[in-house]
Formats: structure tokens, sequence, C-alpha cells
């Protein structure tokens, strides 16, 4: 997504960027024909053509917020579902309950265990540490 937002983008920004240089001469072709009618001064022709940058410029700067919006919603939509609560497996959860059960006294693996643990669960360490965590803290409660 972050690839198709940024080739829009990309794309968006060079054909309003062409379509703005059509235009620009355009307007000076138009402001020429003018000029033959009636008398128009350098300084209004540069007043003009001066608004209409300014008024494409405020247009390209619509597009970039745009775009900052699109990728913020992106990055916010990204990092919910990094922060969504996930189960173990079943098979996960014998295995650390198993052992839990089996060091009831002392339900402290050591790092070595805990490395052991994660590879049979498929989870990591630093999860089996927490599992082990929240784990002595329940049965305390419920004790």
């Amino acid at each position: 997504q972050l690839y198709q937002i940024r080739e829009k983008f990309q794309h968006t920004l060079a054909v309003r960027e062409h379509e703005a240089s059509t235009f620009i001469e355009q307007a000076a072709e138009v402001i020429k024909g003018q000029s033959l009618l009636r008398p128009i001064s350098q300084v209004d022709v540069e007043r003009v053509l001066e608004r209409v940058r300014r008024r494409i410029a405020k247009c390209t700067i619509d597009l970039k917020q745009d775009t900052c919006e699109m990728l913020m919603s992106l990055k916010n939509k990204l990092c919910d579902n990094r922060r969504k609560r996930r189960n173990f497996s079943k098979q996960a959860t014998e295995i650390l309950n198993d052992y839990f059960e089996k060091k009831m006294s002392h339900p402290y693996p050591t790092e070595d265990e805990k490395e052991q643990l994660a590879k049979q669960c498929k989870i990591t360490v630093a999860q089996v540490s927490n599992w082990f965590g929240n784990k002595r803290i329940r049965y305390k409660k419920n004790i």
C-alpha cells in the first residue's frame, strides 16, 4: 500500500506539474493576445501569472497534505494490527502449562530452558518470559 500511495502521489504530481505549465503558457498567450487589443503593462502580466503560480502551489500543498493523511492512516492501521492480542496455539499453551506444573515449586525457567521452550512453542524467548511472569502472577492470585 505504501508503494501504491507513493506511485499515486508521484503520478498525480507529474500530471499536475504538466497541466500547470501548460496552463501558465496558455494564460501568457491569452494575455499576449489581449495586449494587442488594449495596453497591458508587464507588471500586470507578472501579477496575473504570479497569482496562477500561487494557486498551483496551493494545489500541490493540498496534494502533499492528502498524501500525508493517507500515510498516517496506513501507519495507524499497521500499528493497530501489530498491537492486537494474539493467543498462543493450544499446543504451545499445553507445553508451557506442563512445564509450569512440573516446576511448580520453582517456576522460573533458565535462559536455556526459555530458548528450548520458545523453539518447541514456535514463539520468542520474550514471549516465554512474559507468559511465565503472567502465569506466576495469576497463580499467586488464585492461591
